[in-house]
């Protein structure tokens, strides 16, 4: 099986964020011991390996000015990568095999078409949308509303 070309464009922006390069690098490490999936079940254990790494990272950003607040970029890291790192983990069980190749992975779908057109609900002159952070969906001629899957 191959990864969807949708999920390629995904693992390629996950791949630029300026921390996401030692999270990669301790998930491969995790995959060399345990295997796809297995490795999907330590992903905690894969961001907390990860951790010291980014805390030099944060650190170098704070000394050059590129973060101003440390413990907030912090808690957007640990927020962003997880979410990034779940995304990458699935799109490499994809290019393994062990996932539909039509399946495609969203990050931050709030608004995604399938979000307005299957999740929002109008309350009076309000629109509310479910707080999600990974879509997850199948991308195929052959499946119907019912084929879409939301996490």
């Amino acid at each position: 099986m191959t990864l969807h070309p949708k999920n390629a464009r995904l693992v390629a922006e996950v791949r630029k964020r300026w921390y996401f390069h030692e999270m990669e690098r301790v998930f491969a490490e995790s995959v060399r011991q345990s295997g796809l999936p297995a490795a999907l079940d330590h992903l905690t254990g894969t961001m907390r390996a990860a951790q010291s790494s980014v805390e030099l990272l944060l650190d170098e950003r704070v000394l050059s000015g590129k973060i101003k607040d440390k413990r907030q970029a912090r808690v957007s890291v640990a927020g962003n990568g997880f979410q990034g790192l779940v995304a990458y983990a699935l799109a490499q069980c994809q290019q393994a095999g062990l996932l539909d190749d039509r399946l495609v992975f969203v990050l931050k779908p709030r608004t995604h078409e399938l979000v307005k057109s299957y999740a929002s609900i109008i309350i009076a002159d309000e629109t509310q949308k479910p707080d999600f952070d990974l879509l997850i969906y199948c991308d195929g001629s052959d499946v119907g509303p019912l084929g879409y899957l939301f996490y």
